[in-house]
């Protein structure tokens, strides 16, 4: 079960509630960035990775694991993408952000968010909710990834996010299914 829309939900909530000066100092640093279908964003090194939220279109998140890239996260408007491990002082993998369609974006660096959630005491409470929220998107994927066979994970992951499947080519979605594209081609009848 996806639980990360409730913590979306509490980050929100909290942000325009208790958080407004952690908030308005915060979007004072974000950059806003227009990007096309395809374009990259990195791979960033560990420490200069952002915290990304999407305000227009989608972005699909690649960490580097051994030697390739795996697509882990696939993002639309008002979700954010990040690298959790960093926000919690650990992680040594490379992220690249790739938009699916014409994407707006705001980012700041992790670096200077992780300053700004010292400066004003937010660790119990935004660092709180941006952890449950990750963990939640990963426990999506993972609970996907042990569905067997593969057509079956295919019909759960389109009938669970149809928006998704709207937003995102099939090759992207193949990879964030863990699947060769022309395995996902063949699951799809696109020969």
């Amino acid at each position: 079960m996806d639980h990360s829309d409730f913590y979306l939900k509490k980050l929100y909530n909290f942000l325009f509630n208790e958080g407004v000066d952690f908030y308005n100092e915060t979007n004072e640093f974000m950059e806003y960035i227009s990007l096309s279908s395809g374009k990259m964003m990195g791979p960033y090194e560990p420490m200069d990775s952002p915290l990304c939220i999407i305000v227009k279109g989608g972005i699909a998140k690649y960490e580097l694991r051994g030697s390739d890239y795996q697509c882990t996260d696939l993002c639309l408007k008002k979700e954010i993408a990040f690298d959790h491990a960093i926000l919690n002082g650990g992680g040594d993998r490379k992220i690249k952000l790739i938009a699916s369609e014409e994407t707006e974006v705001k980012l700041i660096s992790l670096e200077k968010l992780i300053e700004l959630i010292g400066k004003y005491s937010a660790e119990s409470s935004y660092l709180a909710l941006l952890n449950q929220f990750w963990t939640a998107r990963e426990e999506k994927r993972n609970t996907l990834l042990y569905i067997k066979p593969a057509s079956k994970r295919n019909q759960v992951f389109k009938s669970c996010n149809p928006d998704l499947v709207q937003h995102f080519p099939k090759k992207v979605i193949a990879k964030y299914l863990n699947l060769h594209p022309s395995s996902y081609s063949r699951i799809e009848g696109d020969f």
